[in-house]
Formats: structure tokens, sequence, C-alpha cells
């Protein structure tokens, strides 16, 4: 690892080429396939909140989670009605670097609402899901890591089978070769 850049891509250098790895996009595939892993295995995913949440829903909205709230589980939402169209939120899927977990829970509930009969199946549903939830949990852009972040980052990433892409298709991995470079400083034609 050569460094990070705009807080937000960190440069490799291996051989004669250039890593360019896009952290955000990097560790939303990280987070979704780890996800994804304990899901398929019925391993919890759950994270409890220090401190439950007490978030105010529509009637609509409170029906709905009510409804999914198997679903909601599955994917480490654990709630409870809390009376008055409102629910008391006591886990979310990944706690690190999420800075609104009611926003997620909301974002799930829209997720729901919005795929809800229109996927084939369940499982594209919680893909779905799953996708919304690595993109809120993983580290932005612009935001400064460490050494020791960036290496873990990046031996996550080396780990998966289909590192090159977020889950949306975004690409993680850009490269560009030497003679790319020397061309640019016409050092080569």
């Amino acid at each position: 690892i050569a460094g990070q850049i705009f807080s937000t891509y960190i440069l490799m250098q291996k051989n004669d080429d250039i890593l360019i790895v896009d952290q955000h996009a990097a560790h939303e595939r990280i987070l979704f396939e780890r996800l994804k892993s304990k899901l398929r295995n019925n391993k919890k995913i759950a994270q409890l909140l220090l401190a439950p949440m007490v978030i105010e829903l529509t009637y609509q909205e409170l029906q709905l989670a009510l409804e999914n709230k198997n679903l909601f589980d599955k994917l480490g939402f654990i709630f409870e009605d809390f009376g008055n169209n409102s629910i008391i939120l006591r886990s979310i899927p990944y706690k690190e670097h999420v800075s609104d977990e009611k926003e997620l829970f909301l974002q799930m509930l829209d997720c729901i609402a919005t795929y809800s009969g229109k996927l084939d199946n369940s499982l594209k549903l919680e893909e779905e899901a799953l996708y919304q939830i690595a993109c809120k949990a993983a580290v932005k852009a612009n935001m400064k890591l460490d050494d020791k972040e960036k290496y873990e980052l990046i031996n996550e990433l080396i780990k998966l089978n289909n590192p090159y892409t977020c889950p949306h298709g975004r690409p993680t991995i850009v490269k560009i070769h030497k003679s790319e470079i020397e061309k640019m400083f016409k050092r080569k034609v």
C-alpha cells in the first residue's frame, strides 16, 4: 500500500501496476459478502444497540414492519411494537460506520415496501436489503483511514471470490500499468 488520496482511494503498487481501490465500494463488497454468508448459514447478524431507540412510524409503516417482522429479525433488526404507531429498535445488523440507526431501519422499511411482491422470491428481497445495509454501513468517501484500517480493508477484499465490484456493480479496483503512466509523461510514445 502506497497511501491514500482524497481520503477516498487507497493506492497500491504491484509490480508494474498501480492499483487504485475505492474504499467505500471495497468495504461495501466485504460487508455484503460477510452479511450474506451469515444469513445463508443462519447465523445471527444482529448487533445490540447500547440504548434501544424508539422510532415513530405511520400506521401503514408500522403494519408493514409488523407483517415483515420475521424478515427484519433475520436481517438483524430486532424491534418490538411500542404502541402509538412506534417501535423500539433493539439491534441493527452492523453498527460500525452507521451514523443513524433510525435512517437505516426506515431505509429497510422502504426497501421492503418497494420490492415486496415485485421480486421473484424472498431471497432477492433479502439480497437487495443486504445491498442497502452494506452500503450504509461501509466506510465513506472522504473518510481518512489509518494504516491498519487500509491494510485490513485490502486483506479482507483480496480474500473474496469477487473483489472487483461492489454489490451494485461499480468497480472496487482500477489498474493502471506503468506504460500508461509513462505515456502520460511522454516517456514512451
